[in-house]
């Protein structure tokens, strides 16, 4: 059996370089002001994929499909272009919006 983790050596001398500190708060700058506040940069971009696959999602359904091709595209190049247009125009709303 190895040694336990209480009794290994600690180098009390090494440090994080500057660079990487920086960046590691940079990423997770906490809110000003204490809590709430503007969301981190991480959960900014993490919400746009929250989004997208939201958009994904309900666009894949069988159910939008049978809209689209009621409303005269009968053609799957038609119905995935219109997929694209409606998901293009809902994602810069959606985005923007909130």
């Amino acid at each position: 059996m190895g040694d336990k983790i209480d009794n290994l050596p600690i180098d009390s001398t090494s440090s994080s370089p500057k660079s990487d500190i920086d960046i590691i708060l940079n990423v997770f700058k906490p809110t000003e002001g204490g809590g709430g506040g503007e969301p981190s940069k991480v959960v900014h971009e993490f919400k746009s994929s929250i989004i997208g696959g939201g958009l994904f999602l309900i666009l894949s359904s069988p159910i939008v499909d049978k809209i689209i091709r009621s409303a005269g595209f009968s053609n799957d190049m038609y119905v995935w272009f219109t997929k694209f247009l409606v998901f293009v125009i809902l994602f810069y709303i959606l985005k923007n919006r909130f």
